[in-house]
């Protein structure tokens, strides 16, 4: 769920499965026979269960009112002869003030330091180290993700901001990400282009995408579009509910061939309704190069402790094949005395129902969160 992260998009959307862990489920899928799209859908649930994809970004404001002329030891007040005159005390106009989004929290903690240890289907240990500027906005992320390091930078500008990743991934092949984002009139995320582009070997590989964000009367992202080459390739819609988000239908409207008679995706999310949401953003972005939660409209009320994706897909020909993929996340946390995550534990099961039953090795996540609190 967003899980409060720094990748939104780049293993949401993946399109190289042959990364670290992710070629066990492609082994597995050759075994079983298994949809590699449904694979990778089961990776991205892995994925999504620990990645912490856009920390809140908190912002202050700065200055001092000036202080006013005053003739008296009580009052504010400018004093000429026999007439008093009120005056008000000033405050510097900071015109970045006015391009922050609606919502965005005037204090709290903004974590700085992110441990990661996996175990099980996937063993690996990860860190975030992440900075902010003066308004509380992420500005850089320091990652090391399955032994391979990571730079992502946040830059914002009236009406835009911009996400630029260098990492490298396996065999050595460098992928550099930007991410443009356009805002609405209330300073949201409105649409974005995804240009991805990888190199291996001396020859360099570029893949774009455009996402395109809407919302209710009531400032909750209810619906993402994803387009390639101008055509519309995933729809998700957002169902909320008392303030969190509930369930999240995934269609798909890339069917390579025509190759599904059936397809379809159900994310489902639960929540401890006595904790107020501290760590989770925004479960309907869902991953990490997202800088703040607020550009994707309003925030989950509650802390979510359940995190469900449901698959299913059938084919006639050349024989007949109906499955079913269940993945679900459970969450536990340890709480400091404001009320803020130090601890999480996320434990991962999957299985495959159908015409290729099979149990998914589970995956166990423990990490840590610093935070600088202000």
């Amino acid at each position: 769920m967003l899980w409060v992260l720094i990748l939104q998009k780049n293993f949401m959307t993946m399109k190289t499965p042959n990364r670290g862990p992710f070629e066990y489920f492609l082994n597995l899928s050759k075994e079983l026979r298994i949809s590699l799209n449904e694979i990778r859908l089961m990776f991205k649930q892995v994925i999504r269960a620990f990645f912490v994809a856009s920390f809140i970004a908190l912002w202050g404001c700065e200055g001092e009112s000036e202080p006013s002329p005053i003739n008296n030891s009580t009052g504010n007040n400018t004093t000429t002869g026999n007439n008093t005159t009120p005056t008000t005390p000033t405050t510097p106009t900071d015109p970045v003030l006015s391009e922050l989004p609606e919502g965005m929290p005037t204090k709290g903690c903004f974590a700085t330091d992110l441990q990661l240890e996996l175990s099980g289907a996937v063993t690996d240990k990860q860190s975030y180290k992440l900075s902010y500027d003066k308004y509380n906005r992420i500005v850089k992320s320091e990652s090391t993700l399955l032994q391979f390091p990571s730079v992502t930078t946040y830059t914002y500008a009236k009406g835009k901001v911009t996400v630029e990743q260098v990492a490298t991934v396996a065999g050595g092949t460098k992928v550099n990400t930007t991410i443009n984002y356009k805002l609405d009139d209330k300073n949201r995320f409105a649409e974005a282009e995804y240009v991805t582009k990888s190199t291996a070997q001396g020859k360099e590989t570029v893949s774009k995408t455009n996402y395109f964000y809407k919302y209710d009367a009531d400032g909750y992202l209810i619906e993402t579009k994803s387009e390639t080459d101008s055509k519309v390739t995933e729809t998700q819609k957002h169902t909320w509910e008392g303030g969190n988000l509930v369930k999240t239908e995934v269609l798909s409207h890339n069917n390579p061939s025509n190759r599904y008679d059936k397809y379809s995706v159900v994310l489902l999310y639960e929540f401890d309704k006595s904790k107020n949401n501290t760590w989770d953003v925004n479960g309907a972005t869902g991953a990490v190069l997202s800088p703040s939660v607020a550009y994707f409209g309003k925030a989950n009320k509650n802390m979510f402790t359940r995190f469900q994706t449901i698959t299913e897909w059938a084919i006639s020909s050349p024989i007949a094949i109906n499955n079913k993929t269940t993945t679900i996340s459970d969450y536990k946390y340890t709480y400091n005395s404001s009320g803020y995550p130090t601890t999480f534990e996320v434990n991962t099961n999957s299985k495959v129902e159908g015409s290729f039953p099979v149990a998914i090795p589970s995956v166990k996540i423990v990490g840590t969160i610093k935070y600088d609190c202000k």
